[in-house]
């Protein structure tokens, strides 16, 4: 049975934000400026590194 508390109340779309590789590793963290993803490197990456985004948990 789901709670109130288990409910997502909205989802974004952010086309660009999804060509960023997940990993429980992540090199970004994101954030938001009124509705503009920001997504800024937590370590240094170097050329031709990837980036990577942890997707979840989310709750």
């Amino acid at each position: 049975m789901r709670t109130a508390e288990d409910e997502r109340i909205a989802f974004a779309i952010y086309p660009s934000a999804y060509l960023i590789n997940c990993s429980c590793d992540q090199t970004v963290d994101n954030s938001f400026q009124g509705n503009k993803l920001i997504v800024r490197a937590i370590c240094d990456i170097l050329q031709g590194n990837q980036v990577f985004n942890c997707y979840g948990p989310h709750w």
